[in-house]
């Protein structure tokens, strides 16, 4: 996997701020999925305030039980893991991007650090909440102006730190480039990091197979990116580029039981670690890798799929202006001015659209483009799969299709109704991943880009 290079990131006092060093990041899904269920509690009237107030105190319980976090020292919950989460590998995860200032919080003790020089720049028993803005000389910390381009924000005691009043675990880092924006990395060990995606990546209702099969993909993948974004600033963003990341917030009881019932486990392939990428729903036939990247590997080369037939995402229409259409394909960069009929050219073996043919009755050459590009232009909200066909109607474009996401590797929305047929975790990835194996991580080295 290719990574952009962009210089070395220096976090001294310098005369220009740094080049930011970026990962190239790929979606392992392409749209968001946070189907999770609100909890919801009645109380029957009361004769007395007394029991009122007993009611009220077990709903707040309820609450917190409901919503308990990924456990930072033991979880001896009944009927739950009771070891902890043993910390893992660490990934650095983009958390806001491209602002100028943000709010900083911690409660309780603090430190700030200069990044990889660890030398002290401040510290105190109580920081609360203070502004933090991008200057021309360095990073303002509430009223400190600190002469440096990166610091790092710890928390003792486990304390989580809060960034526009979004709490994470692990320590954060603030970065002030070149144009003077804020980049901020949350670093957080890779067990921790899964209890904030899966609840935002499928729903904490879902059975606990299909959220066990989740856990480990979700952790493959970003084992994956942290290998080989070694060097970068950081290995992920906290959006569906990466994975939908909710830091502390995000975290369920029962998702949260996954990543633990899971914990270390990843999918290899001859022993070498993979991007395992998954998606929403395939419509009935996963995409091969390779149509997409630059990778071929038997786990990854596409499988039938008959398990989401009949869910909610299995087949849908859209529709949009062709107004609309030209006025997004011209900002792509086609010169287009009109659109009387559209049609596709090329299908491949998962019949996925690679080319579509715009035509435009007032010129002589149509407009040809990959679908890929297409589906990136127009969203994927409405052309939700390339797995579709399309047509012109009464100067709308008609979108007919399949699925929803890019259909590399696991299919959330299938691996959901196996799991409720009563399938294990281990069974479901064996169909979207044919030949992989189940093991747990111990430094494995990355497959090769291309195979």
């Amino acid at each position: 996997m290719p990574v952009d290079q962009h210089g070395a990131v220096v976090h001294h006092v310098v005369s220009e701020p740094p080049m930011i060093m970026r990962p190239e990041i790929r979606d392992p899904r392409s749209e968001t999925r946070d189907s999770g269920c609100e909890l919801r509690a009645a109380m029957g009237q009361a004769h007395r305030w007394s029991r009122l107030s007993i009611g009220v105190i077990l709903l707040l319980v309820s609450c917190l039980v409901s919503r308990v976090s990924c456990p930072s020292n033991t979880w001896a919950a009944a009927g739950e893991p009771s070891e902890a989460l043993t910390p893992l590998h660490p990934v650095r995860v983009v958390v806001l991007q491209g602002a100028g200032e943000m709010r900083l919080g911690v409660n309780g003790a603090y430190r700030v650090t200069m990044l990889h020089t660890n030398e002290p720049l401040m510290e105190g028993s109580h920081l609360g909440v203070v502004d933090v803005q991008a200057q021309e000389s360095g990073i303002q910390i509430g009223d400190r102006s600190l002469k440096v381009y990166g610091v790092r924000v710890s928390a003792a005691g486990g304390e989580p730190i809060a960034v526009n009043r979004r709490p994470f675990h692990g320590t954060v880092d603030i970065i002030r480039d070149r144009e003077r924006q804020l980049l901020v990395i949350n670093e957080i060990d890779v067990e921790q990091y899964l209890c904030g995606v899966l609840h935002r990546e499928t729903s904490d209702q879902w059975p606990l197979e299909a959220l066990k099969a989740q856990a480990i993909v979700a952790r493959t993948f970003a084992l994956h990116q942290a290998l080989v974004s070694t060097g970068q600033d950081y290995h992920l963003t906290a959006g569906v580029a990466s994975q939908v990341y909710g830091g502390r917030w995000a975290e369920r009881r029962r998702t949260t039981m996954a990543v633990s019932h899971t914990k270390g486990l990843v999918l290899t392939w001859e022993g070498r670690l993979f991007p395992a990428y998954y998606h929403s729903c395939c419509g009935g036939q996963t995409e091969a890798a390779d149509q997409l990247w630059k990778i071929r590997l038997p786990p990854l080369a596409g499988v039938a799929d008959s398990h989401c037939r009949g869910t909610k995402h299995f087949q849908w229409t859209r529709r949009a202006p062709l107004a609309k259409v030209v006025q997004v394909l011209r900002q792509g960069g086609y010169d287009i001015d009109n659109v009387s009929s559209i049609s596709v050219r090329g299908t491949n073996r998962s019949g996925r659209i690679t080319e579509v043919v715009l035509s435009d009755e007032g010129r002589s050459k149509d407009v040809v483009m990959p679908g890929k590009a297409f589906r990136t232009l127009l969203g994927s909200d409405i052309v939700r799969s390339l797995r579709c066909r399309l047509r012109v109607e009464h100067g709308t474009l008609v979108v007919e299709g399949y699925g929803w996401g890019h259909g590399v590797g696991m299919c959330q929305w299938g691996a959901l109704a196996m799991a409720q047929q009563g399938r294990t975790a281990e069974e479901i990835l064996a169909v979207y991943y044919p030949g992989a194996m189940i093991e747990r991580f111990s430094g494995q080295p990355i497959v090769a880009e291309a195979k």
